[in-house]
């Protein structure tokens, strides 16, 4: 048996979720691995609310072995902060300036490339409202996994999926192609693709821009042709 006692609201919610929608049981080992669904078909759900890139080594076996895996990554387009003081209890509820959009989850694919475009990798993006909890005890610590640069006066304690706001999947080299810009030159930069993704209002950042290049190089959907001026132009792939 298998321990939950730290899933959060929104790991659990999108689980049952698709647990409803396929079928299967929850937290079963198959392949050596611990799935938190497998389908009657034999596909591995995997709900994913922190890093893919902590995926590597399950999606790689999978993959290998022939078996399909289904990855669910709540893309997190807007979200609240709730946080309680641990002296009084009082609560306050802010909104937070941070936002995602689709072209945010290629900081999170770069481990991933050798096996985005297998036929037996599914990812599916779940755009998602959430409220982040927090406690607030007053004074200066480290977080609990003890990531931070600076300690801060507050510690993490949930997620909870306020609304869906929509979903879609990625498998194969067409969905993946769907996510370029239709209107971009034969041959193009970085600047090109974010001056394309502005004009189609899509918030995207040049970093963004630039990792969404490399994954796809990586890919082999779009190809490097030469540098001008220092300026790196390429081509998107006719396979």
């Amino acid at each position: 048996m298998f321990t939950t006692l730290n899933e959060t609201h929104l790991h659990k919610a999108l689980k049952t979720l698709y647990k409803e929608e396929y079928g299967g049981d929850f937290e079963v080992e198959t392949e050596g691995f611990v799935a938190d669904i497998l389908c009657p078909d034999g596909t591995a759900i995997e709900i994913q609310t922190g890093n893919l890139g902590h995926l590597e080594k399950k999606i790689k076996h999978f993959i290998t072995h022939r078996k399909n895996i289904r990855i669910i990554y709540p893309l997190v387009i807007s979200k609240y902060i709730e946080t309680e003081n641990e002296t009084t209890g009082k609560k306050t509820k802010r909104k937070s300036p941070v936002r995602k959009t689709q072209l945010s989850i290629f900081k999170e694919l770069t481990k991933l490339t050798p096996y985005l475009l297998s036929r037996y990798f599914f990812l599916d993006i779940v755009e998602v409202v959430i409220t982040e909890t927090r406690t607030d005890s007053g004074f200066l610590m480290q977080s609990k996994n003890n990531q931070r640069r600076f300690k801060k006066t507050w510690n993490k304690t949930g997620k909870k999926l306020e609304e869906i706001k929509s979903r879609f999947t990625l498998h194969g080299k067409k969905s993946w192609k769907k996510l370029i810009p239709e209107n971009l030159p034969k041959k193009f930069c970085v600047k090109d693709l974010l001056k394309e993704f502005k004009k189609a209002d899509r918030k995207i950042s040049e970093q963004e821009v630039r990792l969404m290049v490399w994954c796809y190089l990586k890919m082999e959907l779009i190809k490097f042709i030469k540098t001008e001026k220092r300026i790196k132009f390429y081509s998107a792939s006719v396979n």
